[in-house]
């Protein structure tokens, strides 16, 4: 029991220090599909593509040329 209150104690004190720097987290954006974000398979980590996605837009659009 005593975890979950501190659990709940340091998420009150995070939202508290946002607020008083006047920051905003921005939503989190839904999966475009079923997959895992990371894939670790002996030392080398295998990232799935990641958008940069802000409160529900792309922050960049476009081609990328090789």
């Amino acid at each position: 029991m005593q975890n979950k209150e501190n659990s709940k104690k340091n998420e009150a004190n995070a939202k508290e220090n946002l607020a008083n720097l006047n920051l905003k987290l921005p939503e989190v954006s839904t999966p475009g599909g079923s997959y895992v974000s990371v894939n670790v398979r002996s030392n080398i980590a295998y990232i799935a593509i990641q958008f940069p996605i802000l409160n529900g837009e792309y922050l960049y659009q476009g081609r990328l040329y090789f």
